[in-house]
C-alpha cells in the first residue's frame, strides 16, 4: 500500500504544478483522528517522495468528550513523531446559525477556509485530505439520489482547489486515498498497528451520507444481493431503473447527452456504459465554432471524444500522438479566420497557412 501511494502522491503534486524533488517542500495533512486520516498521516510521513508534512486538525465541539480526544489523539501523534501540527477550535453551532446553513455546511467551510489560510501563510504546498473510494461511491449515489445530472456524477476529484478561500487564495487540494478502498484501510491500520478513534455519528441514518453508507452500501455487499446482480435478468431490471431514474433527472425525453471538454471519471463512464445511457463526449472550441471531434452516443468508444468532424485537420505536436500527449493544431472550413480588429492576438493564434 505504501508503494501505490508514493506512487499516487507523486502523481497529484505534479497535477497540482509542484515538481520533484519534493524534499524541498510541505504538504499539510487533514488529519480529524479516524481510520482514514490517521493513515494519510502515516503513509505520508513514511513516503519515499521525500515530501515534508505538517498536520491540521479541527476541534468542531460537535461531540463533546469524543471531539476533545480526537485532538489529543493527533497531537499525540505529531509529537510521537515530530510533526508540525496546527489545531482550531470552532463554534460550529454558531456559525451555522448565523449563516443559516447546515451543521455540515457550516464545518466544511470553517475547515477548507482554515486549510486555505494555513497553506497561505505558512507556505504550504497544498492540503491533502483523506477521502477514499468508498466516499467516492457514496458521493455518486448521493448525487444521483439528489438528483444533481452529469455534474454530480463526476464524483469526488483527485485534485482540486478548495472550495473557501483565505483572502483570495484557495489551497490546491489533493486526495491520494482516493484510490484505497475503506477496508484496505482498515486493514492497513490493523497491520501496522496506527490508533484512531471511530466518530459514533457515522453509525447513525440521520444524514443521507450515512444512510447510504450503513443501508445501502451493506445492503449491496450482501451475498444474496450480488447474486442477484450476476443473474442476467434480474441484472438488467435493476439496471433499468437506475437509468429511468438517471433519465427522469434530465427531464425524463432525453436522446442524448453530450458532454464537452473534460474526460469522464473512469468509473462514472463504466458506469453510464453499464446501464446504457445515450451520453457522448465531445471536443471544441469556440474559435472552430465550435466542434473538433464529435461521435454519436451509440459510436463513440470508451475513453474517446470521438472523431474529428468533416472538413477539418488536425495535428498533434508529439513525437509519438497515439502514446504522448501534445499541442493540438487544427485547420479547416469551420476555423476562424481571426479576432474582430484585433491583429495581433490572430497573429499569436493562427499561422500564416491557418492554422491554429
Amino acid at each position: 500500500m505504501q508503494r501505490r501511494f508514493d506512487t499516487a502522491l507523486e502523481r497529484l503534486m505534479r497535477e497540482a504544478g509542484t515538481m520533484p524533488p519534493f524534499s524541498s517542500v510541505t504538504l499539510l495533512l487533514a488529519v480529524s483522528g479516524g481510520a482514514d486520516s490517521m493513515c494519510l498521516a502515516n503513509l505520508a510521513l513514511h513516503s519515499t517522495t521525500g515530501i515534508r508534512i505538517a498536520i491540521a486538525h479541527c476541534n468542531f465541539h460537535l461531540r463533546g468528550e469524543e471531539s476533545d480526544g480526537d485532538e489529543a489523539l493527533v497531537r499525540g501523534w505529531a509529537a510521537k513523531n515530530g510533526v508540525e501540527i496546527h489545531t482550531a477550535d470552532f463554534d460550529t453551532l454558531s456559525f451555522a446559525s448565523s449563516k443559516g446553513i447546515s451543521i455540515e455546511m457550516a464545518a466544511r467551510e470553517l475547515r477548507y477556509g482554515w486549510f486555505s489560510q494555513l497553506c497561505r501563510e505558512n507556505g504550504y504546498v497544498a492540503v491533502a485530505v483523506a477521502h477514499n473510494a468508498n466516499d467516492n461511491a457514496e458521493t455518486l449515489l448521493l448525487n444521483l439520489v439528489r438528483g444533481t445530472g452529469m455534474n454530480g456524477l463526476t464524483g469526488i476529484s483527485t485534485v482540486s482547489l478548495s472550495p473557501f478561500e483565505s483572502e483570495g487564495f484557495r489551497a490546491p487540494v489533493l486526495r491520494p486515498l482516493l484510490g484505497f478502498t475503506r477496508k484496505q484501510i482498515e486493514g492497513y491500520a490493523f497491520t501496522h498497528k496506527i490508533d484512531y478513534h471511530n466518530d459514533s455519528t457515522n453509525a447513525q441514518s440521520a444524514y443521507r451520507r450515512n444512510s447510504i453508507r450503513n443501508e445501502v452500501f451493506p445492503l449491496l455487499e450482501k451475498p444474496l444481493m450480488k447474486l442477484m446482480l450476476m443473474v442476467p435478468f434480474v441484472d438488467n431490471k435493476l439496471l433499468g431503473k437506475i437509468k429511468e431514474r438517471l433519465t427522469e433527472t434530465f427531464g425524463g425525453n432525453l436522446h442524448q447527452l453530450i458532454i464537452g471538454g473534460a474526460a469522464l471519471n473512469k468509473d462514472v463512464e463504466n458506469f453510464l456504459r453499464r446501464i446504457q445511457f445515450p451520453y457522448t463526449v465531445g471536443y471544441g472550441m469556440t474559435e472552430c465554432a465550435p466542434l473538433i471531434c464529435y461521435a454519436h452516443w451509440y459510436e463513440n468508444r470508451e475513453k474517446s471524444c470521438g472523431k474529428v468532424v468533416d472538413g477539418l485537420q488536425l495535428n498533434i505536436d508529439s513525437p509519438n500522438p497515439k502514446e504522448t500527449a501534445g499541442e493540438l493544431s487544427v485547420k479547416g472550413d469551420n476555423v476562424m479566420l481571426g479576432y474582430f480588429k484585433n491583429d495581433e492576438a490572430t497573429n499569436s493564434a493562427l499561422t500564416p497557412d491557418g492554422w491554429l
